[in-house]
């Protein structure tokens, strides 16, 4: 009920893999273009199903953290610069434990509401019942007074 969905921590993997592929190489320059991978083998050494890889992506590409080309009937993805940044300040993660917070916040709210009503019914209820209560003790005693009166007076 409260986790962070798998999408991010996939997208934070494939970031990672394709990031491992261009750290490969040696020198101070990176070369974006050797994390060339389709995202077939992408799914296959993730085990993630095709179709799920293929759905997380879309966020990658708007945020320009990977570039996607279709060749045939495959497609292939590179790491973008700020995709490279993405996997190093773990944005994904943390853009799923956001999303974690917001989904507990908005079932909580209501909670809280919820059992702040109860407790105010409760305590109305409780406040009535007390009230008669008293209103029959005052009745009670008003009746004694006045039978207490009546018999002094004679």
């Amino acid at each position: 009920m409260f986790h962070v969905h798998k999408k991010y921590s996939a997208r934070h993997a494939l970031l990672g893999y394709l990031k491992a592929k261009v750290d490969k190489k040696p020198g101070p320059e990176k070369d974006m273009n050797i994390s060339h991978t389709s995202l077939h083998e992408l799914a296959k050494k993730m085990d993630i199903p095709f179709t799920d890889l293929y759905d997380y992506q879309f966020a990658l590409l708007q945020n320009n953290h990977i570039r996607l080309t279709q060749m045939g009937e495959k497609f292939y993805v590179n790491i973008e610069e700020k995709g490279y940044a993405a996997f190093i300040d773990e944005y994904w993660l943390r853009e799923g434990h956001k999303e974690c917070n917001e989904r507990i916040y908005n079932k909580t709210k209501w909670i809280i509401l919820l059992l702040v009503v109860i407790m105010s019914a409760a305590t109305l209820i409780f406040s009535v019942y007390t009230i008669r209560k008293m209103n029959n003790r005052i009745e009670t005693l008003q009746k004694i007074l006045n039978q207490q009166r009546s018999t002094s007076v004679i």
